[in-house]
């Protein structure tokens, strides 16, 4: 069973590193920041990493 995580502050720090984190675990993501280039940016590196695509 797939488990899904928010992350709120996921494009710096902590945040972002406990997302590239559970992205290598197979951890479906929720992310949030206030930088709409920077969460671009982490989206497509957790996505990189192994999270699950979103389901449409």
């Amino acid at each position: 069973m797939t488990r899904t995580v928010a992350i709120t502050g996921a494009t710096d720090g902590l945040g972002r590193a406990l997302a590239v984190r559970l992205a290598a675990e197979d951890v479906r993501l929720v992310l949030h920041g206030r930088d709409p280039g920077k969460l671009d940016r982490i989206a497509a590196e957790v996505r990189a990493a192994g999270a699950p695509r979103r389901s449409q």
